[in-house]
């Protein structure tokens, strides 16, 4: 074989190579063991009413080890305090939106997110749910959450940070 068809066969084999490398890097690092972010909540708020959104209303769709959620609070103009609580319940679909106080018919345990370990919260009877009060009139919108996670060992211990969850925007007149 002479050295150029070697040196073309070289170049073509490192392209297919580094192709491969990036098709592979792209994978791992476009975690999905949730379902696609999208869901949206938008409501009204008086001033001093305190709002409850359920933030998780997915399971993931596999075995995954949960890091860490933080919420993405990308506007407050209405100097809203905003606090995030897990509920344990059996229907994890009862808090979609409302208002009120906690415990309640929907949620009748809770600790702040802060407060817990993660890796001891089962997903399947628990959810997160923001705790919203405005304090003047504006807005509050929460964009999802990101949720930091290991995949199983099907996913090859994938780690990454996926945003999941509701749109959430309350509007304070």
């Amino acid at each position: 074989m002479s050295r150029a068809r070697l040196t073309w066969l070289t170049c073509g084999v490192l392209t297919v190579a580094v192709g491969l490398l990036a098709v592979h890097l792209l994978w791992w690092s476009r975690p999905t063991a949730y379902a696609p972010y999208g869901s949206s909540i938008r409501g009204p708020a008086q001033v001093e009413e305190t709002r409850l959104v359920s933030l998780l209303l997915s399971d993931p769709t596999r075995d995954v080890t949960v890091h860490a959620l933080r919420p993405v609070v990308t506007e407050n103009t209405s100097d809203a305090t905003i606090g995030f609580v897990v509920c344990t319940n059996g229907d994890r679909a009862g808090i979609g939106g409302g208002s009120g106080s906690l415990p309640n018919a929907e949620c009748p345990s809770f600790q702040p997110l802060a407060d817990l370990d993660l890796d001891d919260v089962d997903w399947t009877d628990e959810s997160l749910v923001a705790r919203i009060t405005p304090r003047r009139p504006g807005v509050v919108r929460i964009e999802g959450v990101d949720v930091t996670y290991t995949d199983d060992w099907k996913h090859l211990w994938r780690t990454g940070t996926q945003r999941f969850g509701t749109d959430v925007v309350v509007r304070t007149g």
